[in-house]
């Protein structure tokens, strides 16, 4: 290894060629974060360079890059693989091109043509097209790149892009690379022409000798027999820019490169990772629990624990990926590819399935679909194991193994139990169907449920869920509470999680319907009070599921408040299907408390029905029951019970945000500059830009500095002493603004 720091002229003026290999990520970098601040840095240098005399200037430091040699053929252009720093690289030849256009077009030849030879090898060096530039990007960049570089002045950068984009091509393609050629030239010509075109000429001459000598660059030149892929990661693995899919990548691939040398590594990328790079589809972030991850990550770290049957932490699905593949899984990495391969179609087929507002699932992608409502992604592993081509289940074994994991999952989250620890959950699930047969696969992970008896995982049993629904808020999560009155038009229209339907009644439709409440919010001008209901057992009847129902477009204000005669037309005229024409037909003359209640008993049956445990399952000992029962606690908590009310201005706690007041709304979530969230930390963290404590963020009363944390503790000693309080950070903190 050697390591030298170098200016611009002695990286680039021999005549070779920096080639990004094919299985790196694409380029990145954008205006905002890096070209703005490059060209800044640059502008500053140059100003300095003209007024500076004899007096010396510095010159700017640019970062590190990685090179490596590789084995040419005697006479053939030198060539080096970059390790790490393509993005500055490319950067750096894309800024240089466009200042060079800009120097010709002021008149500059020379300063021109000497920053020529940093672009471009000369034409007798070269032994066909591709050798032209001094950069070599990869394979999916390198269309948009020589089309830039090679173009004449002046540039027609939209017709170019027109002319690179597909036909059938849907919505715009990024094209970072020529937007960045545009920002540097227009930037460079407002530059030069700053003090009129008279002083063009030296102001280029200055620029020219910027970009040549006064930029710094620490060069680390690994030779062709070290190993390179220990750097990338020691350099890449805890920073921010790079995915464990692209860590995943680059091993896989340099692995390959070193194991089959004749293999032509272009053609295997095209066929087994060009789509993770390509499509659309793996770039879009997925929830997991609290965090976010690029679904590619998502989807190798999914399929880790499917290899293993032990949990993936995020943090380590580079590292979990590189231990299976040097140590447990011993199989050729051509195979390796094949099944990564093989998962991720499937993978891709589920999701974008689930996804569909419309039509019929299979029952894996209707658990796909479920467990995304209920925040519970990390059980995708789960179908990705019982569908590997190696188990050999039948359809009715992996609908029943759903149904189970369904049922737990769905009744834990009536309950509000707690999610910490389902990665272990979901993995030892995983590790139960990996070591069943197709004949017992079924019994294997039911008893693994009913065997649960910690806090974290128990099966909730019957009378626990109906109990629970009594009293459970089910509007406050609007998607979760979506999801479960879905499933039960379903059940009311014939169908069955297995799939299968009794009639010929289409499924409803998926995140589409709104969830509307019967007894209405703001109830006190048309829905009088029966002499044994109190305002307070109406308040906490109002967000119970037996008062919700969905309909096809939200019902204004005025419809939504207004008499139960008239609310039970617009009901119809928003009718979508069996659940409305049930509630209008049996309840057709009144709608109230008691009727609240009697659809809650009503519900309670379809649910159980509708996730169901083995018959006479009960909690055991050393469950829920015997200990203290654990509770989040939110605003809509503080709400029922009368802590706080509705229009409750909440106020900054930070002096340096004064003015940025919010307000709580009906159902619990906090509105600020016309955008609602669901937590205080949500709010707080919009306000400040930042995670923060949201509790201890807001004051209810800006003169006492009372908090809101003092409220939720006034509400918390006042509860049972059998409930035991969440901590604070367990708080979702990245709620979606609605």
């Amino acid at each position: 290894m050697h390591t030298d720091a170098q200016a611009p002229h002695k990286i680039f003026n021999l005549p070779q060629q920096f080639v990004v290999p094919l299985f790196q990520r694409r380029y990145r970098w954008n205006e905002e974060r890096q070209w703005d601040p490059l060209w800044k840095d640059i502008q500053r240098v140059t100003d300095r360079l003209l007024g500076a005399g004899r007096e010396k200037v510095n010159p700017h430091f640019l970062g590190a890059v990685v090179l490596q040699n590789v084995e040419n053929p005697t006479g053939s252009l030198h060539e080096k693989t970059i390790i790490d720093g393509q993005q500055r690289f490319i950067t750096l030849q894309l800024l240089m091109d466009a200042v060079h256009g800009e120097l010709i077009n002021v008149g500059a030849k020379q300063a021109a043509a000497r920053l020529s030879t940093l672009i471009e090898n000369g034409e007798q060096f070269r032994e066909v097209d591709e050798e032209q530039f001094k950069i070599r990007p990869t394979h999916e960049d390198r269309p948009q790149f020589d089309a830039v570089m090679a173009s004449e002045q002046p540039i027609e950068y939209q017709k170019l892009k027109k002319s690179l984009t597909p036909p059938d091509t849907k919505g715009i393609p990024e094209f970072r690379m020529i937007d960045a050629h545009e920002f540097f030239a227009a930037k460079c010509r407002e530059w030069l022409l700053a003090d009129g075109i008279e002083n063009a000429q030296k102001r280029a001459e200055t620029l020219d000798r910027t970009l040549r000598e006064y930029l710094e660059i620490v060069v680390i030149d690994l030779s062709v027999d070290e190993n390179s892929q220990e750097i990338f990661e020691t350099l890449n693995s805890r920073g921010i820019e790079l995915t464990a899919a692209d860590l995943i990548k680059n091993f896989v691939f340099q692995r390959i490169r070193l194991e089959h040398p004749e293999t032509k590594i272009e053609s295997l990328y095209n066929e087994y990772w060009r789509d993770f790079d390509r499509l659309a589809f793996w770039d879009e972030e997925e929830s997991l629990g609290r965090m976010t991850q690029k679904r590619s990550s998502a989807f190798l770290g999914y399929w880790l624990t499917t290899q293993t049957g032990e949990e993936t932490v995020l943090s380590e699905v580079f590292y979990r990926f590189k231990n299976l593949v040097l140590y447990d899984l011993d199989i050729p990495i051509l195979e390796l590819l094949t099944r990564i391969k093989k998962a991720s179609a499937t993978y891709k087929t589920l999701v974008d399935a689930s996804m569909r507002k419309q039509g019929d699932l299979t029952r894996p992608e209707l658990f796909m679909y479920r467990i995304k409502a209920l925040e519970s992604n990390l059980a995708k592993a789960i179908v990705l194991a019982l569908l590997d081509e190696k188990n050999l289940f039948t359809e009715n074994q992996i609908s029943s193994v759903l149904e189970f994991v369904e049922s737990w999952i769905v009744r834990r989250a009536i309950l509000q139990k707690s999610t910490k620890r389902y990665n272990y959950v979901f993995a030892d699930i995983v590790k139960t169907i990996r070591s069943s047969s197709p004949e017992n696969v079924v019994e294997s992970v039911e008893k693994f449920l009913k065997n649960q008896t910690a806090d974290t995982s128990y099966w909730p049993d019957d009378e626990e869920v109906k109990a629970e629904l009594r009293t459970r808020n089910m509007y406050r999560r609007r998607a979760r509470g979506r999801m479960i009155l879905e499933a039960i038009e379903d059940h009311y229209r014939g169908w069955e999680n297995s799939g299968i339907s009794k009639t010929q009644t289409p499924r409803a439709l998926r995140m589409v319907y709104s969830v509307e409440h019967l007894i209405p919010q703001q109830w006190e001008k048309n829905w009088p009070l029966s002499d044994d209901v109190t305002p307070q057992s109406r308040s906490k009847r109002l967000h119970l599921l037996g008062n919700l129902t969905l309909v096809t477009k939200s019902l204004n204000s005025s419809l939504s408040n207004d008499t139960w005669e008239k609310k039970k037309e617009s009901l119809s005229d928003r009718d979508i299907g069996f659940m409305n024409k049930k509630i209008i037909a049996e309840n057709s003359s009144n709608w109230s408390d008691s009727e609240v209640d009697n659809r809650i008993s009503e519900l309670e049956s379809v649910i159980i029905c509708l996730w169901p445990v083995p018959a006479g399952h009960k909690v055991k000992v050393g469950a829920s029951k015997s200990v203290k029962t654990k509770r989040e606690v939110y605003l809509f908590h503080l709400l029922e019970a009368g802590y706080i009310k509705v229009g409750q201005i909440l106020y900054p706690k930070q002096g340096k945000y004064a003015g940025r007041n919010a307000v709580v709304l009906e159902d619990g979530s906090i509105e600020i500059d016309g955008k609602s969230f669901d937590t205080p930390s949500g709010a707080g963290r919009y306000v400040s830009g930042r995670a923060t404590a949201g509790w201890h963020s807001w004051l209810v009363n800006p003169d006492s500095k009372q908090m809101l944390w003092d409220i939720r503790q006034q509400f918390i000693e006042a509860l049972s002493t059998s409930v035991e309080i969440e901590d604070e950070e367990d708080e979702d903190e990245d709620d979606d603004e609605s």
